[in-house]
C-alpha cells in the first residue's frame, strides 16, 4: 500500500524549513546540557570528540590560537592528545561559552556551510551575529533575574534556525520583515506569560512559560514564506490585512478565517517547527492547542495550564477590541484572575 503524497505546501515546509531545523544529537544535549547544574563541563569532551566537526571547530577558534599553539607542544607525545586539549578548551570555556560556539556552528550547517574536520585554517565567529535571538531572548530574562534564562535562550534559537534557513533560500524582504516581527510579539507575549504566571499559586511547567509564547508567533513567518505577497488574495499577507481591518472582529478572523482560507494554520506550523527543533519539545502540545486548550483539560492538566496561559496572552495581545472567549473567562475565574489583574499584568510586561 502506498503512502498518500502531501499536498501543497507540506512537500516545501518539510524539506526546506523542518528537516532543516532538526538538531543533531551532540548539538541538542549540549545545548540542553548548559541548564542542566548535574552536568559539568567536562562531561560533554565525550560528545564533542563523537562529532569531529564540533570539536574541530572549537580548536580551531582565533582566539585560541596562542594557547592551542602551547598546548600541542605540551602535549606531542601524549596518546590522548585531542581529549587533553578539549579537556583544557572546555575548562578555560565553560558551559555557556561552549554551548554558543556549537549552536553557532549547528546554525552554520542550517546555513548549508560545511563544518570541516581538520586543517589548519582558523575560524573566528562573532556568536552576536551568528545566534542574536537566542542571546536577546536570555538577556532579557537574565535582566529581570527571571528564572529559566536558557529555556528562553534555547527558544530564541529557533528564531535564528529561520532566519539561517530564510537567508539560504534568499528569501525576500517581507520574510525577514516577519521574523523580526513575530519576535518582536513573541517578547511581548512572553514576558506577559511570566509575569501572569507568578499571578498564579501553582503552574507545574513554569520553565516554558516564557519560552513557549516567545516561539508561538514562529508559525506566522512560516505562513508569509509558504504563502507569499506574490499570492495576491490567497497571500497571508493579504490575510493579515483583512484581520487588521476587521478591529473587534480581528481574534474571530484569526480562530475562524484561518483554517478555512489555509490548508494550514500558524499555530499548527509553531508546533512543527518547536517538533522539529526538539529544544522545546515537552511543551509543545501547550502551542498546538492554544487555540482550544480545553482538549488538553483531560489529557494533561500541566499542559492545559501552560497552553490555556498561552491563549489569554495571545488573545490580550490583539488589543483592547479583542473578545476574549468563554474558555479564557473559565479560565480565568477557575484560577482567581480577576480582569483587572490581567490588566496590571499586561502593563507590567510592557515597562523595561
Amino acid at each position: 500500500m502506498e503512502a498518500t503524497p502531501l499536498k501543497p505546501p507540506f512537500p516545501s515546509l518539510l524539506a526546506d524549513y523542518l528537516s532543516p531545523v532538526s538538531p543533531d544529537r551532540v548539538a541538542l544535549k549540549i545545548i540542553q546540557a548548559a541548564g542542566d547544574e548535574n552536568i559539568r563541563v567536562q562531561d560533554l569532551g565525550g560528545l564533542l570528540l563523537s562529532d569531529p566537526g564540533y570539536s574541530h571547530y572549537l580548536f580551531a577558534q582565533t582566539f585560541l590560537s596562542e594557547r592551542m599553539t602551547e598546548w600541542l607542544g605540551d602535549t606531542k607525545e601524549q596518546a590522548n592528545r585531542k581529549q587533553i586539549l578539549l579537556d583544557r578548551i572546555l575548562g578555560l570555556m565553560g558551559k555557556t561559552s561552549i554551548r554558543n560556539l556549537i549552536a553557532c556552528a549547528r546554525t552554520q550547517r542550517v546555513l548549508g556551510e560545511p563544518i570541516v574536520t581538520e586543517g589548519d585554517a582558523k575560524i573566528s565567529v562573532t556568536v552576536s551575529r551568528v545566534i542574536p535571538f537566542a542571546l536577546e531572548a536570555e538577556k532579557t530574562c537574565e535582566d529581570k533575574n527571571w528564572l529559566f534564562p536558557e529555556v528562553a535562550y534555547c527558544a530564541g534559537l529557533h528564531y535564528d534556525w529561520l532566519a539561517a534557513i530564510i537567508k539560504k533560500r534568499n528569501g525576500p524582504p517581507e520574510e525577514k520583515a516577519a521574523l523580526e516581527a513575530a519576535f518582536k510579539e513573541g517578547i511581548a507575549s512572553a514576558k506577559m506569560a511570566y509575569l501572569l504566571g507568578l499571578k498564579m499559586k501553582e503552574i507545574r511547567l513554569a520553565k516554558y512559560l516564557f519560552s513557549t509564547s516567545l516561539v508561538l508567533p514562529l508559525g506566522k513567518v512560516l505562513m508569509s514564506c509558504l504563502f507569499p505577497k506574490a499570492d495576491g488574495d490567497k497571500s497571508w499577507a493579504k490575510f493579515v490585512a483583512d484581520c487588521e481591518a476587521a478591529l473587534f472582529r480581528k481574534s474571530d478572523h484569526y480562530q475562524f478565517l484561518e483554517a478555512r482560507k489555509f490548508p494550514v494554520t500558524h499555530h499548527e506550523l509553531s508546533s512543527l517547527f518547536i517538533n522539529f527543533g526538539g529544544l522545546l519539545r515537552d511543551a509543545e502540545k501547550a502551542v498546538y492547542f492554544s487555540l482550544n486548550p480545553d482538549r488538553l483539560k483531560k489529557i494533561s492538566p500541566d499542559l492545559y495550564q501552560l497552553s490555556s496561559i498561552l491563549s489569554l496572552v495571545e488573545r490580550s495581545q490583539m488589543g483592547a477590541e479583542a473578545q476574549l472567549e468563554p474558555h479564557h473567562l473559565a479560565w480565568m475565574k477557575a484560577n482567581k484572575i480577576t480582569a483587572e489583574v490581567l490588566k496590571e499584568v499586561e502593563a507590567a510586561s510592557k515597562k523595561k
